[in-house]
């Protein structure tokens, strides 16, 4: 399961990217600066020689002759607050080099905070969205699979 969702999890960014035209139409674009923030999905807890979501979204660009520049500050555990709550001093400081976002968390917030659904995902859209008042271009939530129906692209 856990591998299912990191390939849609994939393919979500991907296409957001501009990467799903890419077979077909190709792309003008190529150069990306992206910053990943996130839980242990996004800091690559488990994964071995790199097959961290982040670094999978970094190969597929660079096989499509693109160059890529990655800032992972995803860390195990972390929760919605504690990601706002780092985001002016660990996050927001980077949006004029990295001009997309790409963001999952979820499960931390609601195992440990006991917060309704609704209040997480009030949470977690305000994060990317001060994101986005904070200076990144492109801002992407994820969410994990059994929640992909209220994935949000800000």
């Amino acid at each position: 399961m856990h591998h299912l969702c990191s390939i849609l999890l994939f393919l979500l960014a991907s296409a957001h990217l501009g990467l799903a035209q890419m077979s077909t139409a190709g792309s003008n674009r190529s150069t990306y600066n992206i910053l990943f923030d996130g839980n242990s999905w996004v800091a690559g807890s488990g994964s071995t020689s790199g097959s961290n979501y982040p670094n999978q979204v970094q190969l597929l660009l660079q096989k499509a002759g693109k160059t890529v520049t990655m800032l992972n500050t995803g860390v195990p555990g972390q929760t919605i607050d504690q990601m706002q709550t780092k985001a002016p001093t660990k996050v927001d400081i980077h949006h004029a080099k990295y001009e997309y976002l790409i963001g999952l968390e979820l499960v931390n917030q609601w195992g440990q905070s006991g917060q309704t659904r609704e209040v997480i995902y009030e949470k977690y859209k305000k994060y990317f969205l001060d994101r986005k008042a904070a200076g990144f271009k492109n801002v992407m939530a994820l969410t994990r699979l059994s929640q992909l129906a209220n994935c949000v692209l800000l």
